[in-house]
């Protein structure tokens, strides 16, 4: 399950509000994507946010732009971490825009992830992606 297309929408126009501009995403049916893919003149790679958790979004970034001093752990902005490695290290399909394979030739990202219910988070959302850009 996805988030609603209400909260989708409020995300893109945060986003086109901060100079950020969607990548299409391929898919193989007409079903909803699960992640958008986020460029910018001053993003040194995309960022992929996931939209299939209802209580949090996740926001994956190639490992070479994952900063610590963005987290906000009171706010409800952390490092997410793997269920199976307890890591934050995650592969995705959606990462192959960061070109940097795992020795199995998987993509693999680091992620934040946001909390919807401490309230503000497409300002946490905003913040962190301006942290980003510069």
């Amino acid at each position: 399950m996805t988030i609603d297309i209400n909260r989708e929408a409020q995300i893109i126009e945060m986003l086109r509000s901060i100079g950020c501009g969607l990548k299409p995403a391929r898919t193989q049916s007409r079903s909803r994507v699960r992640a958008l893919v986020v460029e910018s003149a001053t993003l040194s790679q995309p960022v992929v946010i996931h939209k299939d958790r209802l209580n949090a979004i996740r926001v994956a970034v190639a490992p070479a732009m994952y900063r610590t001093e963005l987290e906000d752990e009171h706010h409800g902005v952390r490092a997410a971490r793997n269920i199976r490695s307890s890591l934050n290290q995650f592969r995705h399909s959606a990462y192959c825009a960061f070109a940097n394979a795992d020795a199995m030739g998987e993509p693999v990202a680091k992620c934040y992830e946001i909390d919807w219910d401490n309230g503000g988070c497409l300002e946490k959302l905003r913040k962190l992606l301006v942290g980003l850009m510069h």
